[in-house]
């Protein structure tokens, strides 16, 4: 689009899938590398190995099942680690 003599782009990401599919342990390691102690990396990595989770379909809420890939949404950690992998 051009308006008043200046270019513009627009672009999205759609930061639920980025989540969802993220590989954890590229996080790990990322993270390890940006200079988290390795106690409260491995800390996570082992609430983040247990994590079961749901989905809704129509309203309704499914059976639960294990998340193999993916960080949790919403928690200051997971922010952090994607912040961390969308500079790179």
């Amino acid at each position: 689009m051009f308006i008043l003599g200046w270019d513009f782009f627009g672009g999205a990401i759609d930061i639920q899938k980025y989540f969802d599919q993220l590989n954890r342990d590229l996080v790990y390691g990322l993270m390890r590398a940006a200079g988290m102690p390795a106690r409260v990396l491995d800390t996570y990595a082992r609430f983040q190995e247990g994590l079961k989770v749901r989905k809704t379909i129509s309203g309704a809420l499914g059976e639960k099942y294990r998340a193999e890939a993916g960080v949790t949404q919403g928690d200051p950690f997971s922010m952090l680690a994607a912040a961390i992998i969308m500079r790179l």
